[in-house]
């Protein structure tokens, strides 16, 4: 016979008694004997009496469950409860909807805090997978978070990259040390520098559960760097030009005369009179390189006044443009109709427009055109000028280099290399700033050429009205 839930409790307890009172049987007299039989079996019968609502209840409390689901929700567990099993069940459910979405809410705002910085995040397991992404990473991979989630360096970066980086991963998950570097990437803007710091994520001392990736970009930290660096070497070597050329003007000056007077001296159809006159020009020559190495190593007096740049820049298109349409260059200015006022030394900043005018003509020889741009800058008190030509372009390696004191692609008798680095000083002593691009930023149908463009600060509170209108000269 199968006992049911109750009668199983029953049968414990009465063995209990039973037991109970066999071993007081063989211990006691009679009389005792007596009266313990008694106080057993009256026990017993008001143990099973109270015994009887609780089993009940337990009962009860043990099928409820059942019930509810086989589709009876209104089962009482507890009659004296005001609540049902479904009622219960529903509060059990209601509280675990609660929780899940609390826990969805905080996810989304992690989420919303991640995607706000500026600086990529990730958060991989101890096996390498990417488990969360912010959307810097995202933007900088170029890639959804659906297409990252998941997978690994390998799936992501190019092989020699991913090979490096689950290197430098494994290293910190292996010893629990947080790696700082910096790192060089391609991106679809170009290379971009990474300052990237990686640290394990510990559950305890011993295990480590993965590891959380940032990286901030500092290509213009970077830039700004190496501009500083350059300026201090330009210092340095400007210094050093100065002094070389304090020394060579005056031997050139003494070479210069004594041929001057062998000129007068000497009969002009004879060999001696071309040998002369030759030592004359390259002193004359080596005269116009000190003259620019001064140029170079020290600031001459400064003519500062308030001019249109605009009539600057025309000044010199009027200038170089009978020579350059000799040679089928075309000139092409574009710039607002409303004069673009500054404060500078106009007649410096004209040295400028010619020495990358005539870089720009240089480049192409003939058959192309030049573009200048002379336009309100990013904000109200900068101007933004651009001298872009068709021309041969310059290399990679060359354009780190261009601005460099005697540095030059042009042949020995084409240039002494200091046009650009007199250009940047000039730049540089009216606060402003000057970069190449080869190709050009702006492009053109055969994607070469190369491009310079100068941001100078006003030094005016020029209102937002003065700055509209476009026009443009071709010649």
């Amino acid at each position: 016979m199968k006992l049911g839930f109750r009668g199983k409790i029953y049968f414990v307890f009465f063995a209990l008694l039973l037991i109970q009172g066999l071993v007081i049987f063989f211990w006691t007299t009679h009389v005792l004997k007596d009266a313990i039989i008694s106080s057993i079996f009256v026990a017993g019968i008001v143990g099973t009496l109270l015994l009887i609502p609780v089993t009940n209840s337990i009962k009860r409390l043990h099928d409820s469950p059942e019930k509810i689901l086989k589709g009876n929700p209104d089962v009482r567990a507890f009659p004296k409860f005001k609540k049902n099993g479904r009622d219960l069940y529903q509060e059990n459910l209601s509280d675990l909807k609660s929780a899940e979405r609390f826990l969805d809410e905080q996810k989304t705002l992690l989420q919303t805090i991640l995607d706000a910085i500026p600086d990529f995040i990730s958060l991989q397991d101890n096996k390498g997978r990417y488990v969360s992404v912010n959307r810097a990473f995202c933007e900088i991979l170029n890639k959804t978070k659906k297409e990252i989630v998941g997978k690994t360096n390998a799936d992501l970066f190019q092989k020699a990259h991913a090979q490096k980086y689950s290197i430098e991963d494994r290293t910190v998950l292996e010893t629990k040390i947080p790696l700082v570097k910096e790192n060089r990437v391609k991106s679809l803007n170009g290379s971009k520098w990474l300052h990237v710091v990686k640290i394990p994520v510990l559950e305890t001392k011993k295990k480590v559960t993965g590891l959380v990736c940032s990286g901030r970009d500092i290509t213009e930290f970077k830039r700004v760097q190496e501009q500083l660096t350059h300026a201090q070497k330009m210092e340095s070597v400007g210094r050093l030009a100065a002094g070389v050329a304090h020394e060579i003007n005056t031997p050139l000056g003494i070479i210069l005369g004594y041929a001057q007077l062998l000129l007068e001296d000497v009969e002009k159809d004879g060999q001696v009179y071309e040998d002369v006159a030759t030592i004359a020009k390259q002193t004359k020559n080596c005269s116009k390189i000190v003259a620019d190495l001064l140029n170079f190593s020290r600031s001459s007096q400064k003519d500062i006044t308030t001019f249109n740049i605009i009539e600057a820049m025309e000044e010199i298109l009027h200038m170089v443009e009978h020579t350059f349409s000799m040679n089928h260059v075309i000139v092409k200015h574009e710039y607002d109709k409303d004069p673009l006022l500054m404060i500078g030394d106009k007649e410096k900043l004209k040295q400028v427009f010619i020495n990358l005018l005539n870089n720009a003509f240089d480049s192409i020889k003939e058959n192309g055109s030049i573009i200048v741009n002379t336009n309100p800058g990013e904000t109200l008190d900068e101007i933004k000028i651009s001298i872009s030509d068709t021309g041969c372009g310059i290399s990679k390696d060359n354009i780190k280099k261009i601005f460099e004191p005697f540095y030059t692609t042009k042949g020995p008798d084409q240039g002494t290399g200091l046009g650009l680095s007199v250009t940047f000083g000039i730049i540089k002593e009216h606060k402003g700033t000057i970069k190449a691009y080869s190709p050009p930023l702006t492009g053109n149908k055969k994607n070469r050429g190369t491009q310079f463009i100068i941001e100078l600060p006003t030094g005016l509170n020029m209102k937002k009205g003065e700055l509209n209108g476009k026009h443009s000269r071709t010649g």
